[in-house]
Order: structure tokens, then sequence, then C-alpha cells
């Protein structure tokens, strides 16, 4: 469930932040 799809950078640095 990720809500942020313009921050896939975010996501690789915070995983469990989905």
């Amino acid at each position: 469930t990720i809500k942020r799809r313009n921050m896939p950078k975010v996501i690789l640095r915070f995983p469990c932040y989905h």
C-alpha cells in the first residue's frame, strides 16, 4: 500500500513506511 507513488526514493529509505 504505497500512498506516495511520486516518492519512490522515500520507499527505498523507509521500506517500513509504506
